[in-house]
């Protein structure tokens, strides 16, 4: 085929060359014919090397316009697991390359320009590529895509409201969207907390408590949240009659919402919200000292509260009126008597559940311990006389009343001090024949704590139980 090639170009060239000198030698003629065989030899060879170019992938001839690219070849491309790889060839006419830069938001699968990706892709830049073969122009194209994902911000908020400040409609977990600066769904994630706060606290005390345990209800959450902190300034302990002001907060981590609660434990009645009856209908003021709740007279009884007769319940005699004396004073009995024994028993007298000694005293009533007792004895002698029935008199500013009625002596069958000293029982004893006794004399300063005959008589002064 080469030397038909060969032999047709050199017929060519002799027309030629006879067309344009026809008077040329023969000389020349061969001349012509040498000239155009070294030609005709160097464009097989060209031939041959552009071939060999275009079957190995490389371009012979190409050009660019604009974001085209012509060439002489065809495009070859392979493919390397997600990057493609084009190399231009050797026999399609143009090559159409096109750039594109968009934008995205994650969350959502990504259709645009031929590309198909699901909703994994998250926030940064992607440089992505396709090749389309004989596309809608008929030729062969390249999109290289730049792809700038965006963020959809997912957020949440914990709010804390007081009851009533808020619709009962928005507590709760609540999903809103919100429009960001790139055109981005955003979902912020609202949980709403109502508090109700605890109501204030009341509570009254058994008598003779002066510090009571403080339990509290914490303020109520709707919904239940355990990851909420809960917490207040709280004192264990409050003592009775005070009033304290508790401070409750509820607490995220952002945010704190505040509950006042005041709390106050009463005294049980004593004073003028309570008197009390003997078995003999004797009634009886009473008065707060302390913590305790105490008759504000000596007992007058003759009869325990089962309507048995006491055996020694004495009025002082000295010459005048009895009847004053009973009155005023009251009786005077043995310690045998005060706590319901026979007399001489070397029996211990009966207890309540909290260990008080009723004896003499009406029902729910009992005679002071020594505990009880020495209470009063922190208060001086002025502060717990009366002003007018002691020789020395006190003010009484303590309430508690004390009355000088004397004592009765057994062992001289006499009675002894009136006006001038006040003794009263204590349940405990120091042996069988020897108990205990708050002592109050004329002018010493201070009640004293001491020990008398059992058989003596004293006065009796009761104490809640």
């Amino acid at each position: 085929m080469l030397s038909d090639r060969h032999s047709n170009i050199t017929a060519f060239a002799m027309r030629r060359y006879k067309k344009t000198n026809k008077r040329a030698s023969t000389s020349q003629l061969c001349q012509v014919q040498w000239l155009w065989q070294i030609v005709t030899t160097t464009l097989l060879w060209v031939f041959i090397v552009g071939k060999s170019a275009g079957q190995t992938g490389f371009s012979a001839l190409h050009g660019n316009i604009g974001n085209s690219s012509y060439t002489s070849g065809q495009v070859f491309y392979r493919q390397f697991a997600a990057s493609l790889a084009v190399s231009e060839g050797v026999e399609q006419g143009y090559l159409i390359s096109t750039q594109i830069v968009d934008e995205y938001c994650e969350g959502y699968p990504y259709l645009n320009f031929g590309f198909e990706y699901g909703d994994t892709l998250l926030p940064g830049e992607y440089h992505m590529q396709r090749y389309f073969h004989a596309a809608s122009l008929h030729y062969d194209s390249v999109v290289n895509l730049t792809l700038q994902v965006h963020p959809r911000w997912v957020t949440s908020d914990t709010l804390l409201a007081h009851v009533g400040e808020i619709h009962e409609s928005l507590t709760g977990l609540h999903v809103d969207t919100l429009h960001s600066q790139y055109g981005c769904d955003s979902i912020v994630a609202r949980m709403t907390y109502t508090v109700t706060c605890p109501d204030d606290y009341n509570d009254t005390a058994a008598y003779g408590v002066e510090n009571v345990p403080l339990v509290l209800t914490s303020p109520q959450l709707t919904p239940s949240a355990s990851e909420l902190v809960v917490f207040s300034d709280a004192p264990a302990t409050l003592t009775v009659g005070t009033l304290q002001t508790i401070h409750w907060s509820v607490a995220t981590s952002s945010d704190t919402l505040l509950c006042t609660q005041n709390a106050v434990v009463h005294f049980p009645p004593c004073g003028d919200d309570l008197s009390v009856m003997d078995r003999d209908s004797n009634v009886y003021a009473t008065i707060r000292v302390g913590a305790n709740c105490w008759m504000k007279d000596n007992l007058r009884s003759t009869h325990y509260p089962d309507g048995d007769s006491i055996a020694i319940a004495l009025v002082y005699i000295d010459g005048a009126d009895t009847l004053f004396n009973w009155e005023s004073y009251g009786r005077l009995y043995s310690w045998y008597s005060a706590v319901n024994l026979p007399e001489g028993s070397i029996a211990s007298p009966s207890t309540n559940a909290d260990g008080e000694v009723q004896g003499a005293c009406p029902a729910g009533w009992h005679l002071p311990t020594l505990a009880e007792m020495s209470s009063v004895s922190l208060f001086a002698a002025h502060e717990l006389k009366t002003p007018e029935e002691w020789l020395v008199p006190g003010d009484n500013s303590s309430g508690f009343s004390g009355m000088p009625g004397g004592y009765y002596a057994a062992s001289t069958t006499s009675f002894e001090s009136l006006r001038t000293l006040g003794r009263w029982w204590i349940a405990a004893e120091e042996n069988s024949s020897r108990a205990m006794m708050g002592n109050l004399p004329n002018l010493c300063s201070d009640m004293e704590i001491k020990i008398s005959p059992k058989r003596n008589g004293l006065s009796i002064r009761c104490i809640k139980d």
